[in-house]
């Protein structure tokens, strides 16, 4: 065979082939904002068919039930009560977070690099977490901004107007896993596959600071998702950011509700000890991520 064959035959193989998609930014782009839209869209419409059956079965059930479920005047509906609406929405964020749940994983796993993470820098990120929530919550308090924000007082007066143990469950379990999975699951990853997980990181965490509506906990969400992500790509592993938002809600949560009750100079021991110990455990993690690298090299 002459190598004027040879290079005609593999002219005509190489053409029988399939060609390989180029990379497209507007597409996965476009897949991203579509499963965002879908998940706000699902959110509402959950809701709402919950709101409809309630309505629909109030005048049915017993008196005791009734004073549960809804605030009436005169006969009237006026309102849904505070438990009633949390468990609307933690239904409505747990119904999104499993239909989003195995394609966040499968983002995860396609864009993720796989690491070791062990459960003392899972423990460590957590409880930096923590220590960051009290004293930027603190902060926050003490500054006076909170009370600026209408939107941010309607929100804090949804959220606290249920039974503790239903807003523990809806905020600190259901709420920040169906979060997770959407921003640092899908988001994240989707953007990171084109670019490098450093702007991915700022442009998810403007997403979520938007994505809360209100100027308050806009700026509270923008630092503590940047922090979520900075560990998440460290540690690659979903897991850590899911424990973390869980463990920054759940003490946000008990924080708020004790606040009122602790002195000034109380409040600014807990603002200082929060961030010296913040610091602190960030600095572990990111000696412990130096040592790992060490290991690999």
């Amino acid at each position: 065979m002459t190598q004027e064959t040879r290079s005609i035959l593999s002219e005509k193989n190489q053409s029988s082939q399939p060609e390989k998609p180029a990379r497209n930014d507007s597409r996965i782009i476009g897949r991203i904002l579509l499963i965002f839209l879908l998940f706000l869209i699902l959110r509402l419409c959950v809701e709402w068919l919950l709101a409809i059956v309630i309505m629909g079965i109030v005048h049915s059930v017993p008196e005791s039930t009734k004073e549960a479920l809804v605030i009436l005047k005169d006969g009237e509906f006026v309102d849904f009560t505070g438990n009633t609406t949390v468990i609307i929405s933690g239904i409505s964020f747990a119904v999104c977070g499993a239909v989003i749940f195995g394609r966040a994983l499968g983002f995860a796993k396609k864009y993720t690099l796989k690491k070791i993470t062990s459960p003392v820098y899972a423990a460590l990120s957590c409880l930096s977490a923590a220590f960051l929530v009290i004293s930027l919550n603190i902060i926050i308090a003490r500054s006076g901004i909170a009370e600026l924000s209408e939107g941010y007082r309607q929100t804090a007066a949804m959220q606290y107007s249920c039974a503790f143990p239903i807003g523990i469950i809806v905020y600190g379990l259901v709420t920040p896993l169906s979060e997770e999975l959407l921003f640092r699951g899908i988001i994240f990853n989707g953007i990171k596959s084109y670019l490098s997980w450093k702007p991915a990181m700022i442009l998810t965490s403007v997403l979520f600071a938007v994505y809360h509506g209100n100027g308050v906990q806009g700026i509270y969400a923008l630092i503590m998702s940047l922090f979520f992500i900075y560990l998440y790509e460290k540690s690659g592993n979903l897991l850590v950011p899911i424990l973390m938002h869980s463990v920054s809600n759940i003490t946000a949560y008990i924080l708020t509700y004790v606040y009122g009750n602790i002195s000034s100079l109380t409040s600014d021991i807990l603002m200082i000890a929060g961030g010296i110990l913040w610091a602190a455990c960030f600095a572990l993690l990111l000696s412990y991520d130096r040592i790992i690298k060490k290991k690999n090299d």
